[in-house]
């Protein structure tokens, strides 16, 4: 549940703890009332005691002026005031002593409060994480009382409701109904709110019966220790009518509803966030039953209690986007109030008021995403931001067909080009975050040692996360190891997030630095987009309509701007997952025709439902693709263009997209780079093999071909090889070399784990950890190299995140500074690597762009190996991505040949005259 911090537990016994060494004391008289005024939901009656407390200047220690502010920021949680809400649990923590059983229970409640408070925000992993710093610490009470199992119980509800949020339900069903185990032993409060959340994780598990029961017994125990009206049942009554309502009780849903909104109003009052979403909830309601009217003006009162200087008479207006710890709600009324404008344009047969709805919907859309750009900041974790953007996915879907809808009826084209911009700005929103905060760490204005321990702190902090991870993982995992893990992390991201609150408050160019660097526009793009180029943009939202599922196609040039919408139907996912079965887990000796024929109708089914739709619009060979979803896994110069049967059995012959074009990839719009040659000769290559490599066979360690691989690169262009173990540091120098850095090495990519992908440094004498370099190590770096060659195994791979991509090692290389990287999709086979390899640095010597010289070494290798080395296994893994330009410049060669015979045909001229004068 929302809005309860289960951790004032102000019992007789508690109060008498605090104050009750002076019975007489006016301080233990006013927090007496307090508790009352708390208890009944009269939260302005607790603000004003509170405050008196603090104002009258009481002889109080700092113990117990700690636990003062703490349940003041209570109080202002419970009003909405979350900024002021956190400030004072920051005062009451810099308040409390080290050591003590006193001081560590309290502490335990603050620490609750800030699980609540970041759970508001919708940071549900650093909610977790106080959460179990919480836990920790009541851990190490020796001899415990009634009030340690109360917190407990309230830890346990807290957590229950944090993993219900992060939909690990599972975890959040143990963790409810040990809670409800132990309330009931020892009479605890707050059991109505454990079987609320029973209901909501078995209606999450799909068990509708078990929900219903505990949502009955939730507002029984309510009514039985309080009345219909206890604050505490106004989010019960919202959830129940909604789970009515799904199930077609439509009646005695709006009734809780309406109920619900009546609690709201008399114990928050109009204006409160929490009463703000009980409209939305209503104005969904209506929408569901066709009522659009209805629902606008729900939407409106929704937007009037948010804000209360907000006049909504108008549904067409807005209220401007304001800071405010509630945009998670702000957002929800928002995304409601573009859909039901949407569906009220639908009721309109003319032009004008149909296109005066969609417009007012695609303005109430973009200012949602405004909102979401707002909650994206510094404060939130890298996993809770990715978490949050893939929720709002479908909110750049809504963008994308407000425009498309827009342009069909107003033949606008600028309706193209801004829904080509949604689908840019809703994907791989994370890392160009990292790479604008990264940028902005590292402003002049800033002192070096600034950037320095914010730097230091996040890697810090993303290293005890992986290590947690990786533990979790091992047979039998070391609790205490895990719980000292944790400890560590948690007093790391508390003093990051420190770190940045005392960055934004000494140095304001940091937020208008933030603010001038989120928007995009189509004419950047187009400046970075050469001629001959055009950028294919695929989205993929989530909405299934009819058991079809949308998809949206942009194709970008210099000068036009193209859509084709589609749809895709269930073979489409099942091509998808054929083709990373068959070329992510090949297995050469377990090939049969058979299943090479199951890979190659895959391959074409998918060019027809991808590519083939496009392919008019197509007017130039060289294209940069940026995927969405299950496409990132996907090698589009692999796709098939139409099925021969007589090519399939002799695995020869077929004809692949790469014939037809030069294709490179990219994770996002905004990253297009292109940088024109200067030099006449390649850069220099500095490749590295790390000594396990070229050393004897053991375990991971044994590249058969990197050395020969080296060699032969070394042959074609200048440069240096280092043959040798590096440390962590050592490597990092080389990395930040200005030239071309080829790794010939062993990396990893756990998919499923969650584990970081790392390279390994040394498996020789670290065997177990392997000296790990890892991606977000990487992310770290400032790099200058105009290209990366990552010759080592599916770093390309990693952990698909929706909406943001593939958490790779050469995406950390891109957001590290590298202009671009060549990577691979899956482990190739070392002999075949090696020959690639080699004729892709011999294409570049000859002054070829990157992704022509990879796709002509392509076409090389499968004319002159023989049929079956020819699956696309052995060449479709390599991929270019960032810029494509070459490495030299052919035009400065022939501005210098052509200059010479110039002169040469002037001073052959002027002799020419000085010989016939003379004569």
């Amino acid at each position: 549940m929302r809005k309860l911090s289960f951790t004032l537990l102000l019992g007789i016994a508690t109060i008498a703890v605090v104050f009750g060494q002076d019975p007489i004391d006016s301080a233990q008289i006013l927090f007496r009332e307090y508790s009352q005024a708390r208890t009944q939901g009269d939260f302005i009656r607790s603000e004003v005691l509170l405050e008196r407390i603090l104002e009258e200047d009481f002889p109080l220690s700092n113990y117990r002026l700690a636990l003062v502010h703490n349940h003041l920021g209570y109080v202002y949680y419970e009003t909405g005031r979350l900024e002021e809400a956190i400030a004072e649990y920051r005062m009451a923590e810099g308040l409390l002593p080290d050591g003590g059983l006193a001081a560590d229970q309290l502490r335990i409640s603050i620490y609750l409060n800030q699980a609540s408070y970041h759970r508001t925000l919708g940071d549900y992993l650093q909610s977790l994480q106080y959460n179990n710093e919480a836990y920790r610490l009541l851990d190490l009470i020796p001899e415990w009382d009634a009030l340690s199992y109360n917190k407990l119980s309230a830890l346990l509800l807290n957590r229950g409701i944090t993993l219900y949020n992060l939909e690990r339900y599972e975890e959040a069903l143990a963790d409810l109904k040990e809670c409800e185990q132990i309330k009931k032993e020892h009479h605890h409060p707050y059991l109505g709110s454990v079987y609320f959340n029973l209901a909501r994780v078995y209606q999450s598990l799909g068990d509708n019966d078990a929900s219903l029961e505990n949502f009955g017994r939730s507002i029984d125990q309510w009514i039985s220790e309080y009345d219909s009206t206890y604050y505490e049942l106004a989010n019960i009554y919202l959830h129940y009518g909604q789970f009515l309502h799904a199930r077609e009780l439509h009646n005695q849903g709006l009734g809780y509803l309406q109920k619900a909104l009546q609690n709201y109003q008399l114990n928050y009052g109009q204006v409160h966030p929490l009463t703000a979403a009980c409209y939305e909830s209503l104005a969904r309601f209506s929408l569901d039953r066709g009522s659009w009217k209805e629902a606008i003006d729900y939407l409106q009162l929704a937007l009037q209690s948010m804000f209360g200087d907000f006049d909504g008479e108008d549904p067409f207006n807005n209220p401007e986007v304001r800071s405010s710890s509630h945009d998670l709600t702000f957002l929800k009324i928002l995304a409601s109030k573009a859909l039901v404008l949407e569906k009220a344009s639908g009721d309109y047969t003319r032009t004008l008021e149909k296109t005066k709805h969609l417009k007012a919907a695609l303005g109430t859309n973009l200012l949602a995403i405004r909102v979401l750009d707002q909650i994206q900041n510094p404060f939130l974790s890298a996993e809770s931001r990715m978490q949050l953007n893939a929720q709002q996915k479908e909110m750049f879907a809504t963008g994308i067909r407000l425009n498309l809808e827009l342009f069909d009826l107003t033949g606008d084209q600028e309706h193209v080009e801004d829904a080509f911009l949604m689908a840019a700005r809703g994907k791989s929103r994370e890392l160009m975050f990292e790479m604008n905060e990264k940028e902005w760490l590292y402003l002049e204005s800033l002192p070096d040692t600034v950037a320095l321990i914010a730097t230091e702190l996040k890697q810090r902090n993303h290293h005890l996360s992986n290590l947690i991870r990786i533990e979790n993982l091992a047979m039998n995992p070391d609790s205490a190891r895990l719980l000292d893990l944790q400890d560590q992390l948690f007093q790391t991201t508390d003093s990051f997030f420190k770190q940045m609150e005392q960055l934004h408050r000494n140095f304001p160019v940091i937020s208008q630095f933030e603010s001038t660097h989120t928007e995009f526009s189509l004419q950047q793009i187009r400046r970075n987009l050469k001629r001959n180029e055009t950028l294919v943009e695929y989205f993929l939202p989530e909405a299934v309509t009819a058991g079809m599922l949308p998809l949206y196609i942009f194709v970008v040039t210099k000068n036009q701007c193209h859509c084709y919408q589609g749809f895709v139907d269930r073979e489409f996912q099942q091509n998808l997952l054929k083709i990373t079965q068959n070329l992510h887990g090949f297995v050469p000796y377990e090939e049969t025709p058979e299943r090479f024929s199951s890979l190659m109708h895959a391959l074409n089914g998918l060019y027809q439902d991808i590519f083939l739709p496009i392919e008019p619009l197509l007017k130039t060979r060289k294209l940069i693709v940026v995927p969405d979803e299950g496409l990132s896994y996907v090698p589009f110069d692999a796709l098939i263009t139409r099925l021969d049967n007589d090519s399939i059995a002799n695995y020869a012959g077929i004809p692949y997209l790469l014939y037809d074009y030069n294709i490179s990839y990219i994770y996002n719009s905004q990253l297009i780079r292109h940088k024109s040659p200067r030099a006449l000769n390649m850069p220099e290559v500095t490749a590295w093999i790390p000594g396990h490599v070229a050393g004897p066979a053991m375990g991971a360690g044994y590249l058969k071909g990197a050395e020969e691989e080296v060699r032969e690169i070394l042959e074609i262009t200048k440069g240096r090889r280092i043959q040798e173990s590096l440390e962590k540091p050592e490597l990092m120098n080389v990395l930040e070399e200005n030239s071309i850095i080829h790794l010939a090495m062993h990396s990893l990519a756990l998919e499923d784990t969650g584990i970081s992908p790392y390279f390994i440094l040394d498996s020789i004498r670290d065997p177990l950890l392997g000296n790990r370099m890892h991606d977000y190590e990487i992310n770290a770096l400032n790099l200058s190299s105009p290209m990366v060659v990552l010759s080592s195994c599916e770093t390309a791979g990693g952990r698909l995140h929706k909406g943001e991509g593939i958490m790779s090692l050469s995406r950390s290389f891109l957001q590290a500074g590298a202009a671009s990287v060549v990577h691979s999709l899956w482990p190739v086979e070392d002999a075949k690597s090696r020959e690639i390899m080699a004729g892709f640095y011999r294409e570049l010597s000859r002054g070829q762009s990157k992704s022509r010289a990879l796709a002509e070494v392509k076409k090389q290798y499968i004319a002159e190996n023989p049929p079956f080395y020819t699956h696309p296994y052995y060449w479709a893994a390599f991929q270019i991505t960032g810029d494509i330009s070459p490495l030299q410049s052919r035009r400065l060669v022939t501005w210098v040949l052509g200059a010479v015979v110039l002169t040469l045909v002037v001073i052959y001229g002027i002799k020419r005259r000085s010989f016939f004068r003379r004569d």
